[in-house]
Protein backbone atom coordinates (compact mmCIF):
# COMPACT_ATOMS: atom_id res chain seq x y z
CA UNK A 1 0.00 0.00 0.00
CA UNK A 2 3.30 2.20 -0.22
CA UNK A 3 1.94 4.19 3.13
CA UNK A 4 5.42 3.49 5.31
CA UNK A 5 8.79 2.64 3.16
CA UNK A 6 10.92 1.43 5.82
CA UNK A 7 14.39 0.72 5.37
CA UNK A 8 16.55 -1.56 7.77
CA UNK A 9 20.40 -1.39 7.58
CA UNK A 10 24.66 -0.71 8.87
CA UNK A 11 26.23 2.23 8.11
CA UNK A 12 26.83 0.73 4.90
CA UNK A 13 23.98 1.78 3.76
CA UNK A 14 24.54 5.98 4.73
CA UNK A 15 27.09 6.41 1.37
CA UNK A 16 27.61 5.07 -1.73
CA UNK A 17 24.46 2.73 -2.30
CA UNK A 18 21.56 4.25 -4.32
CA UNK A 19 18.13 3.45 -2.05
CA UNK A 20 14.62 4.20 -2.35
CA UNK A 21 13.12 7.20 -1.10
CA UNK A 22 12.12 6.61 3.10
CA UNK A 23 9.76 8.54 5.06
CA UNK A 24 11.22 7.00 8.04
CA UNK A 25 14.48 6.39 9.06
CA UNK A 26 15.52 5.31 12.70
CA UNK A 27 19.09 6.02 13.51
CA UNK A 28 19.90 3.26 16.56
CA UNK A 29 23.37 4.33 16.88
CA UNK A 30 24.58 7.50 17.68
CA UNK A 31 26.21 9.40 14.71
CA UNK A 32 30.41 9.71 15.08
CA UNK A 33 30.51 12.80 13.14
CA UNK A 34 28.54 15.36 10.83
CA UNK A 35 29.10 13.62 7.59
CA UNK A 36 27.64 9.92 9.28
CA UNK A 37 24.29 11.89 10.68
CA UNK A 38 24.01 14.26 7.29
CA UNK A 39 24.07 10.49 4.89
CA UNK A 40 21.55 8.94 7.41
CA UNK A 41 19.08 12.00 7.90
CA UNK A 42 19.58 12.22 4.13
CA UNK A 43 17.73 9.22 3.84
CA UNK A 44 14.50 10.10 4.94
CA UNK A 45 13.97 11.79 1.34
CA UNK A 46 10.35 11.25 0.92
CA UNK A 47 7.85 14.23 1.51
CA UNK A 48 6.68 14.26 5.53
CA UNK A 49 9.60 12.16 6.09
CA UNK A 50 10.93 11.71 10.43
CA UNK A 51 14.04 11.16 10.91
CA UNK A 52 14.57 9.85 14.59
CA UNK A 53 18.07 9.63 16.44
CA UNK A 54 17.88 6.16 19.39
CA UNK A 55 20.32 7.45 22.11
CA UNK A 56 21.40 5.35 25.22
CA UNK A 57 19.83 8.43 28.41
CA UNK A 58 23.27 8.66 29.68
CA UNK A 59 24.39 10.50 26.71
CA UNK A 60 21.68 12.62 26.24
CA UNK A 61 23.25 16.01 27.24
CA UNK A 62 26.64 15.32 25.45
CA UNK A 63 24.94 14.51 22.42
CA UNK A 64 22.49 17.73 22.44
CA UNK A 65 25.36 19.66 22.36
CA UNK A 66 26.52 18.05 19.20
CA UNK A 67 23.19 17.78 17.83
CA UNK A 68 22.75 21.83 17.98
CA UNK A 69 26.04 21.63 16.17
CA UNK A 70 25.12 19.88 13.56
CA UNK A 71 21.72 22.35 13.09
CA UNK A 72 24.10 25.30 12.44
CA UNK A 73 25.89 23.22 9.80
CA UNK A 74 23.16 22.70 8.17
CA UNK A 75 21.96 26.52 8.38
CA UNK A 76 25.17 27.36 7.60
CA UNK A 77 24.76 25.19 4.39
CA UNK A 78 21.41 26.23 3.27
CA UNK A 79 22.69 29.56 3.34
CA UNK A 80 25.62 29.30 1.09
CA UNK A 81 25.29 29.78 -2.31
CA UNK A 82 25.96 26.23 -4.63
CA UNK A 83 28.23 27.23 -7.46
Amino acid sequence: MRECNLLVGTAVLEEGIDVPKCNLVIHFNVPQVYRSYVQSKGRARAQDAYYLLMIEEDRTAHFVDELAQYFEIEQVGRLTPTP
